[in-house]
């Protein structure tokens, strides 16, 4: 239920917990106001402007973020592929992870380029990025 309430809001101005239970039922989810309210708060959806809207942390929550694959592109610099229009959730997910090694990320619409301090730090950044994205379908090297 968490995965689609996050397309929700994602995908429409919803401005109310009514609009939102009734755009669930409409989608096959039984579900009260009560569980909503709950589910909104865990997943840290916030109103802003009169509409729901996601958290970038709510983002990686029920695997909603689809990594296709990470490459190491020479000794400092991995390349994400991500589904089409997740690179920047990606990126910023990766930035406020604050791992260390990381010193920056660039985000087209489906890659993310990942800045690496040290050669070293490498391996270690790139399984962190596995654990937090667990959606990852293929991992290349």
């Amino acid at each position: 239920m968490k995965k689609v309430l996050n397309e929700v809001i994602r995908a429409q101005n919803i401005a109310t917990q009514e609009e939102l239970l009734s755009e669930m039922n409409h989608l096959g989810i039984s579900t009260t106001q009560a569980s909503l309210s709950r589910d909104i708060t865990e997943l840290g959806i916030l109103k802003e402007n009169g509409f729901y809207v996601l958290h970038s942390s709510s983002l990686f929550q029920g695997n909603a973020i689809p990594i296709l694959s990470i490459h190491q592109a020479g000794s400092n610099l991995l390349i994400v592929k991500t589904a089409a229009g997740f690179a920047s959730t990606v990126a910023i997910g990766i930035d406020e992870a604050k791992m260390n090694g990381v010193v920056g990320t660039i985000a087209g619409d489906d890659t993310v380029f990942v800045a690496i301090h040290q050669q070293r730090k490498m391996g270690p950044i790139k399984r962190e990025i596995v654990q937090r994205f667990q959606s990852i379908e293929r991992i290349n090297n």
